[in-house]
């Protein structure tokens, strides 16, 4: 089956992709997110032509491998970009058997593809310096580079369970912290509780007061009005009493 030129295209811009991200991925990030960026676009001419669809298949897994280990390199710290890399597959699905019969068909001189470079490869090999590079930032207080790239799995596993207990009691401090703020709050709300309690139990106090000092005013206002009919009563019949004696004396001195 003869290779469209797009394919041809296609598969000598992946082998260098791919050796360039063996060799230097770090250092040829951006130029590596543009040629990625042109593999992608040869991707979608190849779906409109006539190609086998397990081999496109194939070319599409062989990209997102790509742009999973360039998203893992955008990341901003080794820590990341380790965990990142280590929850991709080792292989995707299919392998690249299929690839490499394609290859066989090339019909071309160039003996590029003679140096395959797979998944796995790129995979450990960027898996390998992210691990390099911790390692010299966990001993970049003194020891030499040599040293730290000779520092066993045991005290990188160890570094990070001392990290994880690190933040155990963090945790547990942070826990303590909140349980006594929890209980403080507690504590003050209780006793605004009780003080709430206090205030409405005056004020039920000072209104039954209000209400009793109420009605003594009715009653003495009540007692008032009647001392004062009375005093009037008094004071009508001593002026009547007073009238009737001036008028006595007056007829009697003309009889």
């Amino acid at each position: 089956m003869s290779v469209v030129p797009d394919e041809l295209n296609f598969q000598r811009l992946l082998y260098r992709i791919k050796k360039l991200s063996r060799d230097a991925l770090a250092e040829n990030k951006f130029k590596l997110e543009s040629s990625i960026g042109t593999l992608d676009l040869l991707y979608i001419k190849l779906q409109d032509s006539s190609i086998d669809q397990g081999i496109l298949m194939q070319y599409g897994r062989e990209l997102s491998s790509l742009k999973s280990l360039l998203e893992v390199e955008k990341l901003k710290t080794a820590e990341e970009k380790l965990e990142a890399i280590e929850r991709l597959p080792r292989i995707f699905p299919g392998g690249e058997q299929e690839v490499r019969k394609r290859k066989g068909t090339l019909d071309t001189d160039d003996d590029q593809f003679e140096d395959k470079v797979s998944n796995a490869i790129l995979k450990a090999t960027n898996e390998a310096i992210y691990k390099a590079d911790i390692r010299r930032q966990l001993l970049s207080g003194g020891k030499t580079v040599e040293q730290a790239q000779n520092l066993s799995d045991i005290d990188f596993v160890s570094h990070h369970e001392d990290q994880q207990k690190e933040l155990s009691d963090e945790l547990l401090r942070l826990t303590t912290a909140l349980k006594t703020n929890v209980e403080v709050a507690g504590s003050v709300i209780k006793e605004d509780n009780q003080t709430v309690s206090k205030m409405l139990h005056l004020s039920e106090q000072n209104k039954s007061d209000l209400s009793k000092e109420s009605q003594r005013l009715e009653q003495y206002t009540k007692r008032s009005c009647m001392d004062f009919m009375m005093i009037m009563t008094v004071v009508l019949v001593i002026w009547v009493f007073l009238g009737t004696v001036v008028v006595m004396k007056f007829f009697r001195k003309r009889i």
